[in-house]
């Protein structure tokens, strides 16, 4: 009698332990697909981002009579950092040369940023922002080119319609720094510089109470 209760016991407990494994819920195939989709969307924006020519540019911009880098550009160029798609910046020092910061140094001396940010146009190449931000020094600079089959060309006369943001009472001095040639670039007023650049547009703000947007439509920039 014993033995068959032993024999009865395990043969519950296997019924039981059948029921329970038969009562887990199924794999849901949509959320497999949902995340393979997510994953694949990811890697995508990745690979768009690797194509998109910002660093290019950066590489001709160096490498062309425009540039006011001081010093070694080689060491310049490994110390742009990438900010979004289609936005890379680098910090330079009080004479335009690259930053030689000592090691455990927690606060940058005052410094200088240049930023280029592209947009791809819809007839072909990229229309191309610099923006060059001296505040320490009161120069905030602002230049358009284009950049196609490789080549960077800085334009007259093309800018976004941010007329109220600009200076007109500008030190001609500047124009040796950024090695310029009158229409070809603008300068900010002391109270107003861009907020953002990224791959819709650009913002400006005046003191920092508001922002105006420019988009960007394919052509030109369009204020919102």
């Amino acid at each position: 009698m014993l033995l068959i209760c032993a024999v009865s016991f395990f043969g519950c407990g296997e019924s039981k332990q059948t029921k329970v494994e038969g009562e887990l819920p199924a794999v849901d195939s949509s959320e497999v697909i949902k995340q393979d989709t997510t994953a694949s969307v990811s890697e995508l924006a990745e690979a768009q981002m690797d194509e998109n020519p910002i660093m290019e540019i950066w590489d001709a911009y160096i490498k062309s009579d425009y540039c006011d880098i001081t010093g070694d550009t080689k060491k310049a160029r490994t110390q742009i950092v990438r900010e979004g798609a289609n936005v890379a910046s680098l910090k330079l020092d009080e004479a335009n040369a690259p930053l030689d910061i000592p090691e455990g140094e927690e606060f940058l001396p005052p410094t200088v940023t240049e930023t280029f940010a592209c947009y791809p146009l819809s007839a072909g190449g990229c229309l191309v922002l610099w923006y060059y931000d001296g505040s320490e020094w009161g120069r905030k600079i602002f230049a358009v080119f284009s950049y196609k089959d490789k080549e960077l060309t800085r334009l007259k006369n093309s800018f976004p319609p941010f007329a109220d943001f600009v200076d007109s009472n500008y030190s001609s001095d500047w124009d040796s720094l950024a090695k310029l040639s009158g229409t070809e670039v603008v300068y900010f007023k002391q109270d107003c510089w861009p907020t953002k650049f990224d791959a819709e547009g650009f913002g400006m703000t005046e003191g920092g109470m508001e922002e105006t947007w420019y988009k960007f439509d394919g052509k030109g920039f369009v204020k919102k």
